[in-house]
C-alpha cells in the first residue's frame, strides 16, 4: 500500500477494541523449558530523560516502475531511489545526504541523537556510513560489510553497531543471516552468530548492553538475546510463530511483531519472561520501534488504505495520535514521476527530544 498525502479520520485513531480471550493465539507460547525465567539485566547507563516529540528517521522504499523526464519507463531497481527521511509531529523532509545515486537504507540513531548510521549502495556492496546532522560530515565506518546487510542497531555506549547480513562470499541466501558487530571507531567486524542454515536477524540494541534478535530454524522462530560484545545467546521465547521485524521495549520484557496464521497476518505482543504470545486488536501494524523512555512506540499502520507512521500505545499498539509523516518525495531525483508513490520502511525513533537535536539546513533544504 502506498503513502498518500491524506490525514487519517478521527475514527481511525480513536476506534479501538479491547483485547479479549478470543484474541489470544492458543498453543504458540514457548515451552517452559525453553524460556528464560528472568530477562532482567542490570542497567548501568545514565537515567533516560523523558522524550518529547522526537524525530523519527525512515526510508523510502521504491519498489515500482518509474517514468523518467523523457517519458521512458525503467524498473525502480535501476533508478535507486531509496532515501532517508526525517519526520516529527507536523514536519517532514528528505535528508540531502550526498551518496551519489546509492540507495540509502536502515537509518538508526546514535545514543546522543545527533547522528544517523545508515547503509548506502547496492545490496551486494553496501557500506556502513554515519552522518552528523549538525556538521553534515559523512564518515564511512566500513565499506567491507558481508553480503546483503539489512537491519542495524546502535549500542547504548555508542561503540558498536550490529548488522544482520549473509556470511562473506555466500551466493546461497538459503544458508541464513548472521549477526555482525561493527566497531564504530575502527570499522572492525566481529561475527556474533554463525549458525549454518539458521537465520538470525533484525537486531535491537537495548540499554542493558544486550542485542535482541529473531532466530529462524527450519521454520520455527524464536527471540533471543546476547551481549553486544559477543557471548552465548539466551533463549527468551521459543516457537513464537512471528515473522519480519520486531520491536522490543527498553526494559526487555516485551516484543512486538507480525504473526502469520492460516494465511492471516496478526500483530502480536510476546512476553519475553513467559513466552506467551497475545494477538492485539489492530493487526495493521508493522516495523515497530519503541521510544527509549518506554512511554510510547511508533510504527507503520494502514489507515484508509494509506501507509503512515503513527504513535502507538506501548502495550496495546492502539493508535494514540495523528500520523507523523507527510507524503515522501523523491527530491534526490527531481523530474522523475513515481507512480505509485514509494512505500516507507524502517522507522526509528530518536533517543532524545527533537529540541535536543541540531540539524543543519544544508541537509534539510529548509524542511517542509
Amino acid at each position: 500500500s502506498d503513502v498518500a498525502d491524506v490525514e487519517p479520520d478521527a475514527d481511525d485513531a480513536d476506534t479501538q477494541t479491547d483485547i479479549s480471550d478470543a484474541d489470544v493465539i492458543d498453543d504458540v507460547s514457548a515451552d517452559a523449558t525453553d524460556v528464560a525465567t528472568d530477562t532482567s539485566v542490570e542497567d548501568t547507563t545514565p537515567p533516560i530523560e523523558p522524550i518529547v516529540n522526537p524525530w523519527v528517521a525512515f526510508t523510502t522504499e521504491a519498489l515500482f516502475d518509474v517514468t523518467l523526464p523523457d517519458g521512458s519507463e525503467r524498473p525502480i531497481e535501476d533508478v535507486l531511489l531509496g532515501q532517508i527521511m526525517l519526520t516529527r509531529q507536523g514536519e517532514s523532509f528528505a535528508l540531502h545526504v550526498d551518496t551519489g545515486d546509492q540507495i540509502q537504507t536502515s537509518p538508526v540513531w546514535s545514543p546522543d541523537g545527533q547522528s544517523l548510521a545508515f547503509l548506502a549502495g547496492p545490496a551486494n556492496a553496501r557500506a556502513l556510513k554515519i552522518i552528523d546532522l549538525e556538521t553534515t560530515e559523512i564518515t564511512t565506518v566500513t565499506a567491507s560489510l558481508p553480503v546483503n546487510p539489512a537491519s542495524l542497531c546502535w549500542s547504548r555506549d555508542g561503540q558498536t553497531i550490529v548488522v544482520d547480513a549473509f556470511p562473506f562470499g555466500t551466493t546461497n541466501t538459503s544458508i541464513g543471516l548472521d549477526l555482525f558487530a561493527v566497531n564504530v571507531g575502527s570499522g572492525e567486524l566481529v561475527n556474533l552468530t554463525n549458525s549454518p542454515n539458521i537465520s538470525e536477524n533484525t537486531p535491537r540494541c537495548l540499554p542493558n548492553g544486550q542485542v535482541y534478535f529473531v532466530r529462524t530454524d527450519d521454520g520455527v522462530t524464536s527471540i533471543l538475546r546476547m551481549p553486544v560484545t559477543g557471548g552465548s545467546p539466551e533463549l527468551l521465547a521459543g516457537d513464537t510463530g512471528i515473522g519480519g521485524t520486531i520491536g522490543v521495549t527498553p526494559d526487555g520484557l516485551f516484543a512486538f511483531a507480525n504473526l502469520v496464521d492460516s494465511g492471516t497476518i496478526f500483530f502480536v505482543r510476546v512476553d519475553l519472561t513467559t513466552g506467551e504470545v497475545t494477538t492485539l486488536p489492530d493487526n495493521n501494524r508493522g516495523s515497530i520501534d519503541v521510544a527509549l523512555d518506554g512511554s510510547f512506540m511508533i510504527g507503520l499502520a494502514v489507515l484508509s488504505d494509506n501507509q503512515v507512521i503513527v504513535p502507538l500505545n506501548p502495550f496495546t499498539a492502539a493508535i494514540t495520535g495523528a500520523r507523523l509523516n507527510t507524503q515522501p518525495e523523491a527530491s534526490r531525483h527531481p523530474g522523475i514521476d513515481i507512480n505509485p508513490r514509494p512505500r516507507i520502511s524502517a522507522p526509528a525513533v530518536a533517543p532524545v527530544s527533537s529540541e535536543s537535536v541540531i540539524i543543519s539546513e544544508d541537509i534539510t533544504g529548509g524542511g517542509t
